[in-house]
């Protein structure tokens, strides 16, 4: 590894350990004494203020921020966000729902937000406004998340190492990120260390399931828009929508229920990817032997060509 390497390296290991203590200050100093909206807005202000330092120490504008994996600009592949994720998200969700019906006397899917007490009782209309809050944190909190942390990790990672090692780093120093949630919930829940083995084993799972993903899209447009909503189902699946199988208790019974499901809505629209880039890397493919081949036959055409190659 050559010194300027070295230095790109000590600056990803830099920029992990700045924010692996604001994530342990977050955890255990001011997400206890806050509701889950507050404390996402906070992160989110921790985010924005990193996200414009290093804009305006790198002279970058927005949209040369972020993710890798695509020269094109951010507004370019909405659509291929929305089918790798919205599908998923359609279908897994209500599967899961129908399987714990048949496992359970009385399930229902609930919107746990601040407090349980946050239901449709309420009204239709402070119903939908407390939705919208938490769609419109969801989306913050997934912008500058994946922005700040995600995407300046890969871009100072890209600087040393190819795409593929890249791509290892930044999801197993995510997995890591989300190791100080798993020590927060077993600390002041009391759970053992097993519950903590099974929460770094899902953040793992799903983390390397998303680099596969993103992997496979690297020439396609739409990698940021994919981990954006990625994010965004992460966080309302995660933190809002939950199954609850009496009406005494917010969730069922054993837990862990969510933590299968957003594998599962990971895993659906990783398959989805794969058919649908596949396909598109053999179109591309078959293009540019059909362009080559035109030139070819062009070439051969002009005058002179034929005297030149004897």
């Amino acid at each position: 590894m050559t010194i300027t390497e070295k230095k790109n390296m000590a600056r990803v290991i830099n920029c992990f350990a700045i924010f692996f203590v604001l994530r342990f200050v977050e955890e255990f100093f001011i997400l206890p004494k806050m509701s889950f909206n507050t404390h996402s807005m906070f992160a989110c202000t921790v985010g924005i203020v990193v996200l414009f330092i290093y804009l305006w120490s790198e002279n970058k504008s927005f949209e040369g921020i972020g993710l890798i994996f695509s020269h094109r600009k951010i507004k370019k592949g909405f659509l291929n966000a929305v089918l790798l994720n919205i599908i998923p998200l359609v279908t897994v969700y209500p599967l899961a729902y129908l399987l714990l019906k048949s496992k359970y006397a009385y399930v229902r899917a609930t919107l746990y937000f601040d407090s349980p007490k946050h239901s449709f009782s309420g009204g239709l209309k402070p119903f939908l406004l407390l939705i919208a809050a938490a769609l419109v944190v969801a989306v913050v909190h997934a912008i500058f998340y994946e922005l700040t942390f995600r995407g300046l990790l890969m871009r100072l990672c890209s600087k040393t190492f190819d795409f593929a090692k890249t791509n290892i780093i930044q999801a197993s120093l995510y997995t890591l990120w989300f190791i100080i949630s798993a020590v927060r919930v077993a600390v002041f829940s009391g759970n053992s260390l097993k519950s903590i083995a099974a929460l770094f084993g899902f953040f793992l799972v799903y983390e390397f399931m998303v680099a596969i993903k993103l992997g496979l899209c690297k020439y396609a447009s739409g990698a940021l828009w994919i981990c954006l909503f990625d994010h965004m189902a992460f966080c309302f699946i995660g933190d809002v929508l939950h199954f609850q199988a009496s009406a005494l208790n917010g969730r069922i019974a054993g837990g862990g229920h969510e933590y299968l499901v957003l594998v599962a809505y990971q895993a659906v629209s990783l398959l989805i990817a794969f058919i649908y880039f596949s396909k598109r890397k053999k179109k591309i493919k078959k293009s540019r032997q059909e362009a080559a081949s035109r030139q070819r036959s062009l070439s051969k055409s002009l005058p002179g060509s034929s005297e030149q190659e004897a």
